[in-house]
């Protein structure tokens, strides 16, 4: 995941730069504006850019009003205005937050923050000093007015859910702005007449900004025909961080290998961020049903779907965005009514290192199901912990989100038996939300899974992206 850009700039009236209130305070809340560029700045994966780069206040901050603070870092005309969003959208950031330090002219701000098309996250705190609550109703009404989308932020700088309140919208932000740069590598076409799963190339690059690279099943295995001994063996070498037993080094295994390794160069050759292939039938017919090759791609953050999954590897690539935990992709294999508990599982793969340690991860031989050429099935539980669930799919003309939240737990090997074939990797997962609703909001029998609290930044995204939300 790389490093989220968030700009930051503190507004003030120009009239108020050097007035004192009435209790012998300087007026604009310069002390609190450094703390909150600071408690940007400490967070892990955060990267921001301050227009002027000079802090507002140097060394330790005394209060929330102070007097040593840097004039020249307030933002108080329209010049400024203009040259400091001209200089974070050449920095390429992510999104900029206005903190505002008292009242402001919103007339000097507007032009700039409408023509330079970055997200904004509008920041102010719930105290009466410098009077930056009516700084920030006055910028909020303006957008609402002009019809731009921005984050609203009201709390005190280094509270935690105030912070957090930022950076999920900064990562929103970031993950529209990545997903507008992706491209998508399909290899083959429809599987298994998965109507839901198919992309519409126009369509995704309208509502997404996402171009999709058209390649066949028989361009990855010339690519994996191709792989050297040694990097088969090489591949063969990673299976020790992620399963206790690695398998014999079989013909299966070699060809499983050798897909993974022709994946990760045709992704760098053709400049991929996610994939898809149609392993059935093609694929598992022909060659190998690419199970553990997928199985490491996914344990390295690289979203790749089986079946050419489309809209759900969408899904899930968004996902791997927001969060380091891997993407699981999965049938709704059952959901219980009354117990809120719902059954997902594979046929064949899973990021290896989604299993709770090594020690639960198996690879056996993959059962008989589709595509005869066999391979290798990885057998795991996802981890117990907090879980979000996601899958965008079209809907007529448009594009909706099923989104939910749970926990995922540990089965005991009754519940584990009962789809009829435990040898598969699974998810076991408590629901928060209504069970029916769930099923009801399921739009194709896949659904993507991460190991993480990501739900806020994916109501976001929608928003970002005018979809539908489906919660259960």
């Amino acid at each position: 995941m790389e490093d989220v850009k968030i700009g930051f700039l503190t507004l003030c009236a120009p009239v108020h730069v050097e007035l004192i209130d009435e209790t012998g305070h300087n007026l604009p809340c310069c002390g609190w504006a450094e703390m909150a560029a600071r408690s940007l700045e400490e967070q892990p994966d955060v990267k921001v850019v301050r227009y002027p780069k000079e802090p507002l206040v140097e060394g330790k901050i005394k209060g929330p009003q102070v007097s040593n603070f840097n004039r020249k870092a307030l933002i108080v005309s329209r010049e400024q205005a203009f040259a400091a969003f001209e200089k974070l959208r050449r920095e390429k950031v992510d999104c900029v937050v206005l903190f505002f330090s008292t009242w402001m002219w919103v007339g000097h701000y507007i032009q700039a923050i409408r023509n330079s098309h970055l997200p904004i996250i509008l920041w102010g705190v719930p105290r009466g000093q410098s009077c930056n609550t009516v700084g920030l109703s006055g910028m909020h009404g303006t957008l609402q007015a002009i019809g731009l989308k921005h984050g609203f932020v009201y709390g005190l700088p280094g509270e935690e859910d105030t912070t957090q309140q930022v950076l999920q919208y900064a990562r929103s932000c970031y993950a529209v702005n990545k997903l507008s740069r992706s491209k998508y590598g399909k290899f083959g076409s429809k599987s298994m007449d998965m109507v839901p799963s198919i992309a519409d190339d126009v369509g995704w690059m309208a509502r997404f900004g996402v171009d999709i690279e058209h390649m066949d099943e028989g361009y990855l295995i010339r690519e994996a025909k191709a792989v050297k001994e040694s990097q088969v063996k090489s591949a063969y070498a990673l299976l020790d961080k992620y399963c206790a037993k690695k398998p014999d080094l079989d013909s299966g295994v070699d060809k499983d290998l050798r897909v993974y390794v022709a994946m990760k160069k045709i992704k760098e050759k053709h400049q991929l961020d996610f994939m898809g292939v149609k392993c059935v039938f093609e694929m598992g017919d022909n060659y190998i049903s690419p199970c553990l090759a997928q199985g490491l791609l996914g344990a390295e953050g690289i979203a790749s779907t089986c079946c050419s999954d489309d809209n759900g590897v969408l899904t899930g690539y968004i996902m791997g965005l927001l969060a380091k935990a891997p993407v699981f992709q999965a049938d709704v294999n059952r959901v219980d009514r009354k117990t809120n508990e719902m059954v997902m599982l594979s046929c064949g793969t899973a990021p290896l290192n989604i299993a709770a340690s090594p020690k639960d991860v198996e690879l056996p031989a993959r059962p008989e199901l589709e595509g005869g050429t066999g391979g290798v099935c990885v057998v795991l539980q996802a981890k117990p912990g907090p879980a979000t669930l996601a899958r965008i799919s079209r809907v007529e003309n448009d594009y909706v989100c099923h989104l939910s939240t749970g926990q995922t737990f540990k089965a005991d090997k009754k519940l584990h038996a009962q789809c009829g074939f435990p040898s598969m990797p699974h998810a076991f997962v408590k629901l928060d939300g209504d069970p029916d609703k769930f099923i009801r909001n399921c739009y194709s029998q896949y659904i993507y899974l991460i190991g993480d609290n990501i739900a806020n930044e994916m109501r976001l995204i929608c928003d970002h992206l005018n979809m539908t939300i489906l919660e259960d």
